[in-house]
């Protein structure tokens, strides 16, 4: 049985009380940089509470029939961002999906306020050093990201190249992304699946959702990767 809102959220001590947009949409919108997982623990998330999937990013590659990477070097960031509110007015007939945006979505809304209209928005905050360590890794990731590709082809560490952008795109876009509903620090070191089970569980305590397991065993980075 596929798990249903509740009608009353109850409350989230002390925290913002629960979107209306989320019971009427039953979206719930995740948020943040690059490499905090939106995509991996979203997949697994939807599934938890019987929902599909929608990617902003993997839609504006379909519909551009290239990469994000592409586009951006091609049609500059501008017409990226245009793409993106296209994407979003998309959303905006889109019920019972997790839905994860670009890192810099935000961007594209004049009042960031009205991405609540499209449902209930958490944050996933990991810390920026996890995110530098599997990029630091897996390079053909680093390849993927329009404000980190140029650092793909270095044959030296990146690690510190990394850690100072990333750090400057959080500096610029946290104001942004500390308008969501809620903020879920992601655990260090655990997998997506391991993250979708303990937000799983917080979306719970917040009366958003019935919580159910579906999986078990806590697995590390290396066995899932973003």
């Amino acid at each position: 049985m596929e798990d249903q809102m509740r009608d009353n959220p109850g409350e989230q001590q002390g925290k913002k009380t629960a979107s209306s947009a989320v019971f009427t949409s039953g979206n719930v919108i995740l948020v943040g940089s690059m490499g905090s997982g939106k995509t991996a623990v979203g997949k697994v998330l939807a599934k938890y509470l019987g929902k599909g999937f929608f990617d902003l990013d993997t839609w504006l590659e379909k519909r551009n029939g290239k990469s994000i990477t592409e586009v951006f070097a091609e049609k500059g960031e501008e017409y990226f961002r245009n793409q993106e509110k296209q994407g979003l007015s998309y959303l905006k007939n889109i019920r019972q999906h997790v839905v994860s945006l670009g890192g810099g979505t935000l961007d594209a809304f004049d009042d960031p306020d009205d991405l609540r209209k499209l449902g209930y928005v958490v944050w996933l905050s990991p810390e920026i050093d996890e995110i530098v360590k599997r990029f630091s890794v897996h390079r053909e990731e680093v390849a993927k990201r329009p404000y980190l590709a140029d650092l793909a082809e270095l044959k030296i560490d990146i690690s510190d190249q990394l850690k100072t952008r990333m750090q400057t795109l959080q500096l610029r876009r946290e104001g942004y992304y500390s308008r969501a509903e809620l903020k879920f620090e992601l655990g260090t070191g655990l997998s997506p699946t391991s993250n979708a089970r303990l937000l799983l569980d917080k979306l719970s305590e917040l009366g958003l959702c019935k919580s159910r397991s579906l999986y078990s065993a806590t697995v590390p980075w290396s066995s899932e990767v973003i």
